[in-house]
């Protein structure tokens, strides 16, 4: 295992024993955690932030949970209609020419904690979720520092709002461009972009036209800031 492999395991490490912490704590949280979606490279690309891992109990193995997945899930489960954003993902990428960034990808979440959507999550008691999104919000900046990508790509608008009041992001400077559309959000500095996309998947979800167009708008800034 090299550095970056046993640095990612460490974090992995840390928050399924949070979880556990939790749970002994008489917290219920039968759906678990998940931290990285495939293998994890230092300076990618391209990384993916989601809001939080997605499903039930039947989705996590306590067993497992310090796992890593050997292949990108959203290459892995492109075909599964069960798993319609990494579908909806691949789709995107590869209409823009770009696929191989997406399978070069590192993906997380901004909270590392499973839920089937933001209105179970909400049931959880406030100060919990407040815990929870301290400790997942400074795992996830050590993330990006660490890992150094050169462009995030947060799966969602409030994804986005989110991730631009992390430390490591907090200096990059918004695009008025773009900054009210409710399609695509844009901001960058010392080399770094930072884009924020309608989530695929979500309530509102993009429709074929709104999605070609979100295409539009990642391809020309991939084609900027990775020629």
């Amino acid at each position: 295992m090299d550095s970056v492999a046993e640095w990612a395991q460490q974090i992995t490490r840390e928050v399924c024993s949070f979880w556990r912490q939790l749970v002994q704590e008489g917290n219920a949280l039968p759906a678990g955690v998940a931290v990285f979606y495939g293998p994890v490279r230092q300076r990618p690309e391209v990384m993916f932030v989601g809001i939080n891992p997605g499903g039930g109990p039947a989705s996590f193995d306590p067993g497992r949970c310090e796992e890593t997945p050997p292949v990108h899930e959203y290459v892995a489960y492109e075909q599964d209609s069960s798993y319609p954003i990494a579908g909806r993902m691949c789709v995107l990428f590869r209409r823009i020419g770009r696929f191989e960034l997406l399978e070069r990808s590192v993906k997380l979440n901004l909270n590392f904690f499973r839920s089937r959507g933001e209105k179970e999550w909400s049931r959880l008691p406030r100060d919990l979720r407040h815990r929870i999104h301290l400790f997942c919000d400074e795992r996830v900046d050590r993330v990006i520092a660490y890992l150094a990508p050169r462009v995030i790509l947060a799966e969602g608008i409030s994804t986005y709002d989110r991730l631009r009041q992390l430390p490591s992001l907090r200096d990059l400077v918004a695009s008025a461009e773009v900054q009210n559309s409710p399609l695509y959000r844009r901001s960058e500095g010392e080399g770094r972009l930072l884009v924020g996309i309608r989530h695929p998947t979500g309530p509102g979800r993009p429709d074929k036209e709104k999605w070609e167009a979100i295409g539009d708008y990642l391809a020309a800034d991939l084609s900027r800031a990775l020629p």
